[in-house]
């Protein structure tokens, strides 16, 4: 605290200084940041000099500490390592001497003192056109009373309505005395009040200190209304579906009048309009949701999967490949289409004058020759053709005699087939105790499913009358009859064998053997295990005894043909 001769000499000249100088203007500005409130800084201050230095006298107000405020003079600021309290300590409190170090002048144009607590500045003391001279000490001023301020928190809202009032006073007041005008009325600083009725009320605070007491009343401050109900939310779009891009107007068909919209499209994207237009620019299904607010809160709906783009339809690009594009007369050729553009039906050309519209078509080509194919893609935007021409080569099958003689057991395995096209009258074939009776130029075909040790397959002039399988499929032009054991067959004509057969021959011991022979070669001539696949077999006919084929026991022996030069894969 100011206690000796030359701090009173300082106190003197402050005061004169501060009745001579009638441009002093002392100004208290309040910073608030809601939530939460910054305390406001009240401060009167009275410059004064002596020996060319600053000095500012604390005049009533609120005590402040170093690193919360700095002093700006003409435009300088002098922060808390240029500041200094005569004869005491900090924090500066009422009656106490603040000195300004660092001047290089003994007259000032404006002097502030600024608050920068909360992070903000705001002004507490601002005084302007300054002259300053050394006068006769003379003793301080008298504080005053307070000015009375307030500020409340809602000022607005539905019953029961909860305002926190902040008391904003100056100059120190020691007691507060607020009214509400509902009745109620607090002693406390920032007192908390709830309004339970609908109305608009006048708040007045009566702000005392030693000095005197001061009133400020603000009327019609508080606006009280009855709740409602918050919005119930819907919409509507159009269209809701469609190719890309797709432009969507939604429309706002919420009750409760709301008052904002809050929309997301499902793609990213928002909109805060009542009524938005939104263009989709990628295929895709979306969920679009809609929240609606009024005064009384807020409800969303949410509608799953509501918009559908889908990529523009064009016409398809037909295109396709046959496998194999080389082939022998009485095999089949696998065509797979590979058009673009999703087509939804098919028409294909063979060359041959065959025709199919599935989609991944087999076709048989019955004679040798070199033959162009074609496929049209159609789908609903338009067709396409794509055209191959002698695209498929198919030659003369090359025949092989093949004789096989083995004194012991082999067994038939899967997979394994025989499929020929029926000639004449009096077939069947008996699966299971159920017979099957294909028609003349039927074609079928017999699946081997499992291997069997006890098989035995019998022709003779071209007739099958033996087929001893326990495991066997049978299609009757590609369509499936029955699956079981084949207890009896007899197919009195056939044509157009595509068969295929795999056998094994067991290794045993040196006393038996096994001979394989092809076009008079010995392939296989011993003991060793062996197993042997004859792709594209049919019945010899050509001067050599018709095969059987039996592997119930040793000693078998047959002669078939092969129509094959390569071997076509199972």
């Amino acid at each position: 605290m100011p206690g000796t001769d030359g701090v009173s000499e300082v106190i003197g000249s402050i005061m004169l200084i501060s009745l001579v100088v009638l441009a002093v203007v002392i100004v208290g500005v309040g910073i608030l940041s809601q939530p939460p409130p910054v305390q406001t800084q009240y401060l009167d201050a009275i410059p004064g000099i002596k020996s060319d230095t600053l000095y500012l006298y604390h005049n009533g107000g609120d005590a402040l500490y170093p690193g919360d405020f700095f002093v700006r003079v003409d435009g300088i600021d002098y922060s808390s390592d240029s500041l200094s309290i005569q004869g005491g300590d900090w924090p500066w409190e009422i009656g106490e001497l603040l000195k300004v170090d660092g001047l290089t002048t003994a007259t000032f144009g404006r002097i502030q003192i600024i608050s920068t607590i909360g992070g903000q500045q705001s002004i507490i003391v601002d005084i302007g056109d300054v002259g300053m001279t050394p006068v006769p000490t003379t003793p301080p001023p008298t504080p005053a009373p307070p000015v009375a301020n307030f500020f409340g928190s809602p000022t607005s809202g539905t019953r029961p309505l909860s305002v926190i009032f902040t008391d904003t006073s100056t100059r120190i007041p020691t007691s507060w005395s607020w009214s509400f005008v509902d009745g109620n009325t607090s002693t406390a600083q920032n007192p908390t009040h709830t309004y339970v009725a609908a109305g608009t009320y006048t708040v007045s605070l009566t702000a005392t200190n030693a000095q005197g007491s001061d009133t400020e009343t603000k009327t019609g401050y508080i606006t009280v209304s009855v709740p409602g109900a918050p919005p119930v939310a819907n919409f509507t779009g159009t269209p809701t579906s469609g190719t890309r891009p797709l432009s969507v107007v939604f429309t706002d068909t919420s009750t409760g009048s709301p008052i904002s919209w809050s929309w997301s499209f499902g793609d990213g994207n928002t909109s805060i309009a009542q009524n938005p237009t939104h263009t989709y620019v990628a295929a895709g299904t979306y969920t679009v949701s809609l929240t609606a607010t009024n005064a009384n809160g807020s409800n969303t709906v949410t509608k799953t999967g509501y918009i559908t783009v889908t990529d523009p339809i064009s016409p398809p690009l037909a295109d396709f490949i046959g496998s194999p594009t080389t082939t022998f007369r009485l095999l089949s050729v696998a065509f797979t289409d590979l058009s673009t553009d999703t087509p939804t039906s098919w028409s294909w050309s063979f060359g041959d004058g065959g025709t199919s519209t599935a989609q991944n078509p087999t076709r048989q080509y019955m004679t040798a020759g070199t033959y162009t194919v074609s496929l049209t893609a159609t789908n609903a935007d338009g067709s396409d053709t794509k055209t191959k021409t002698n695209y498929i080569t198919v030659n003369e099958p090359t025949f092989h005699n093949i004789i096989l003689n083995s004194d012991r057991p082999g067994t038939v395995l899967k997979p394994g087939y025989i499929e020929f096209r029926t000639t004449t009258g009096n077939n069947y074939v008996t699966i299971n105790g159920v017979q099957y009776v294909p028609k003349n130029s039927d074609i079928v075909r017999l699946n081997i499913n499992s291997d069997d040790p006890s098989a035995t397959i019998g022709v003779t002039s071209m007739r099958v009358n033996t087929f001893s399988f326990t495991d066997v499929t049978l299609s009757i032009n590609g369509v499936v009859q029955a699956t079981g054991a084949v207890t009896a067959i007899y197919i009195g004509g056939s044509e157009n064998w595509i068969s295929t057969l795999v056998f094994t021959s067991p290794a045993v011991s040196p006393t038996v053997w096994t001979q394989f022979q092809v076009d008079g070669v010995n392939l296989i001539n011993g003991q060793d295990g062996r197993e042997i696949v004859l792709f594209g077999i049919v019945p010899n006919t050509a001067g050599t005894t018709p095969g059987t084929i039996n592997f119930n026991r040793p000693s078998n022996y047959y002669v078939f043909r092969s129509a094959y030069v390569t071997d076509p894969p199972l």
